[in-house]
Order: structure tokens, then sequence, then C-alpha cells
């Protein structure tokens, strides 16, 4: 999931990017930095027999730093996402119930992805007969790594016509396990799911790329 992501994300600011790449820029230089944690939790029974139902939320935390040219932007997240589980022979089903988001989040990651934890506040908004309300959603995890990392690096040249993209990239991840609290209440991971604590770094060089 973290990779998922992550690639996304880096795809979509590659898109602004080179949208706006001045016409004069013979060569402009884009460096991403990230960090997350993926908590998965759940009050389903461990060894739930079929028919069981349960609930699970998804909290995902992650820092963006992205500098080009000597301008620095940071993109801090943290969502949080809820879902309905029944447990049926041989595996689950998950329904979606809502989801959040808020750009306000602390989080830690070790530079060796050993351990992590984040905090904050996401908004809620749900709807029924009467109308639409936001709840506020506290939201808090920790995590340590239970297993060794797995690496993901590479180098991808593309070429369009005299532009020339040069994309080198190095992801890190390391499966964990850990709690989260969600409105006062504290579920467990679950190994059915793993959460994961990741780290990433990335450097486009765009060539004679003119808008």
């Amino acid at each position: 999931m973290s990779k998922v992501r992550w690639s996304a994300l880096g795809l979509a600011v590659m898109s602004v990017v080179l949208l706006a790449t001045p016409a004069s820029a013979a060569r402009v230089v884009t460096k991403f930095n990230g960090k997350g944690a993926t908590a998965i939790v759940t009050d389903c029974p461990v060894n739930a027999s079929p028919g069981t139902r349960c609930i699970a939320f998804v909290a995902v935390a992650s820092q963006v730093r992205i500098r080009e040219d000597g301008t620095v932007t940071k993109l801090p997240s943290l969502s949080l996402e809820k879902y309905r589980v029944k447990i049926i022979q041989g595996g689950f089903e998950t329904v979606f119930l809502f989801g959040g988001f808020t750009d306000v989040v602390k989080l830690q990651v070790a530079d060796d992805l050993s351990h992590a934890k984040a905090s904050g506040t996401v908004p809620i908004e749900q709807c029924d007969q009467s109308g639409c309300h936001i709840t506020n959603f506290p939201v808090s995890f920790e995590l340590k790594a239970n297993a060794p990392a797995d690496f993901n690096r590479g180098r991808v040249v593309q070429k369009f016509g005299t532009c020339k993209i040069i994309d080198r990239f190095n992801f890190r991840t390391r499966q964990a396990d850990g709690s989260a609290t969600v409105r006062g209440k504290t579920y467990p991971t679950t190994p059915a799911v793993p959460s994961s604590i990741d780290r990433s770094t990335e450097k486009v060089v765009f060539k004679n790329c003119d808008a």
C-alpha cells in the first residue's frame, strides 16, 4: 500500500513539475524525500470463524518534502478509513464505511525504519436522513518493525523529442505491528494485512523540457 501511495504521488507531482517547467529552463532538478507509516488495525478476533462481523481502520501518515531549484514544498498528510469486515471461508470481505483526510499530522519515523508513530485529528463527513455533519476523529498509532527492510531502487530514462527525463529512486519499507487509538478506543494491528513503515528518496532531472 505504501509503495502504491508513493508511486501515485510521485507521478502526480512529476506531472505538475513538468507542466510548470519554464520554456527557458534547460535543466531542472527536483528532489523528493518522503517518510510514512500505515497502520491497519481491527477488532476482529484472531482465528475468527466464518460469519464473524467486525470493523477495521486504515490510518496512513506521511510527510513529503519537494525541493526544486531552491524552492522547498512540504506535503504532510494523515488519512483514516473505516471498513466493515465479514470473515468468510479462507479470507474476509470488506465494505467501505467512511474516510477522511487532514494535512496536519505529527509523524516520527526512525532512520532504520525500526519504529514509527503518528497522531492527528481527521475530520470525517457523515450523512444521514437529517443531513451531513462533520465529526472529528482523533487518531494516534505506534508501530515497531518485525521484519528486515525491503528495498526497491532504480533509474528510469525517458525521452520525448529533445526532452530527457532521468528519474532515480530508492524506496525502503519494513513490515510492522503495533496498535492505533481511534476516538479513545485502541485496536491492534493484524497479520492478515500487514502494517508498514517506509522511507523514499527520488531525484528527477528534466533536460531541455520546454513548456
